[in-house]
């Protein structure tokens, strides 16, 4: 099964369809605040693909980007030659199933994130350069920091969500500037960005598939970075911690340095995960991948090693207890 297929949202849901004959659309509505303390249900999260099919639209205007802040895991430290590839084999899958023939699509927004409050300037400049340099002509990159004024007056534990008439003010920005680009350079006369042939880069993914790129290590754990807390880590229910281990021994593959980062899961569906077995001055058997091209590589995590220097990898093991969110 591809990954993702039954992904849900515990952030809230909000659909405004149109109905076939009616000027009245069918609106379902489930947020946080709706009344003081609720927290909404999850709601499968619907896909790209399905929803093009279906409808057949001629504009496609996305929100997205905070996850990605995630792959920077001290929040500020950019290395462009391993942060870029990672970020662009992010993006452009997405770009290409929105183009794939024979999409509709005419024109493709794509709203960058606010002000993040757990990153720099720097890592947020880097990813939207990232951004625009995968949608190249294919997408109008909005870049909302310009949008809206920072601290929020209302925002999340997570220094990043916020609420209120800051969240107005934002969606009504970007709404101001979608309509501003349609007058200027209106649909009817315009192409639809279909490629007949989408670019699709998956060796990553068949590889993993295949085996190859994993590594085996027996190291001695020395620095343990303590896991996000729980009202740090919502409204997402995945959580990543940093532990470092002095290599003793290359059993498999490639390595040349004397440390290894291994990323571990502290949380799956907001439980928390034991990590008693690993205690520090004992040796381990790691079979371990790149954490990058998996399902957990925008998972929030916690790094408190200061070894930005270092790939962060992930136990085979644990690739496998990523949900399933089937439930």
């Amino acid at each position: 099964a591809k990954p993702f297929t039954n992904a849900k949202t515990y952030c809230g849901f909000w659909s405004i369809e149109s109905v076939e004959g009616s000027s009245t659309p069918k609106e379902f509505e489930e947020t946080y605040g709706m009344k003081r303390g609720y927290r909404p249900q999850p709601h499968l999260v619907p896909k790209l693909e399905d929803l093009l099919s279906a409808l057949h639209p001629d504009i496609l205007v996305m929100q997205t980007g905070n996850n990605l802040l995630s792959l920077f895991r001290d929040g500020r430290t950019v290395l462009p030659t391993r942060d870029g590839p990672i970020l662009r084999s992010l993006i452009k899958p997405f770009l290409s199933e929105a183009l794939r023939y024979p999409s509709t699509l005419k024109k493709i927004y794509w709203v960058a994130s606010p002000i993040s409050g757990r990153v720099t300037k720097q890592v947020q400049d880097f990813v939207v350069e990232q951004v625009r340099l995968v949608a190249a002509d294919k997408a109008t990159v909005i870049d909302s920091r310009q949008l809206v004024s920072y601290p929020y007056r209302h925002v999340a534990p997570d220094r990043e969500h916020f609420f209120g008439a800051q969240m107005d003010e934002w969606a009504d920005n970007v709404f101001k500037i979608i309509s501003q680009d349609l007058e200027s350079h209106p649909l009817n006369s315009a192409p639809p960005l279909t490629s007949s042939s989408p670019e699709t880069d998956m060796s990553a993914n068949q590889s993993q598939q295949r085996g190859e790129g994993e590594l085996t290590v027996l190291g001695t754990l020395v620095f343990k970075s303590q896991p996000l807390p729980i009202n740090n880590l919502l409204p997402y229910r995945e959580s990543l911690v940093a532990y470092i281990y002095d290599v003793q021994e290359v059993l498999k593959g490639s390595y040349s340095d004397k440390q290894i980062l291994v990323m571990h899961p502290a949380h799956i569906d907001l439980q928390t995960q034991s990590l008693d077995k690993y205690e520090i001055g004992n040796k381990y058997e790691l079979h371990l991948r790149e954490l990058a091209g998996t399902e957990w590589s925008t998972v929030k995590s916690r790094d408190d090693s200061n070894r930005i220097d270092l790939i962060p990898y992930i136990q085979v093991e644990d690739i496998g207890r990523f949900p399933a969110q089937d439930h």
